[in-house]
């Protein structure tokens, strides 16, 4: 398991796309901002080639229009991260 996790603060729906306004450093075991991201073109280069799995998101989405307690569960605790 990584330490650290990168997220995407501040992003908006724009008529010409998806807009980046801010990113954190995450860590992962305390779930604390370590620091803010520069949004640079490291940053943009390594964005282009993430690929993410979302068949969990699917599956969770399922089980939530199914079950109002699993809504309140995942809300609850906070199991969406």
């Amino acid at each position: 398991m990584s330490s650290t996790r990168l997220t995407l603060k501040e992003i908006e729906l724009t008529p010409d796309g998806i807009l980046i306004r801010s990113v954190e450093i995450i860590d992962s075991i305390s779930g604390e901002t370590i620091r803010p991201a520069n949004l640079n073109q490291e940053l943009c280069d390594l964005i282009k080639i993430i690929e993410i799995d979302i068949d969990a998101f699917f599956e969770v989405q399922k089980a939530k229009e199914k079950n109002e307690n699993f809504t309140k569960l995942v809300d609850t605790f906070k199991l969406y991260t």
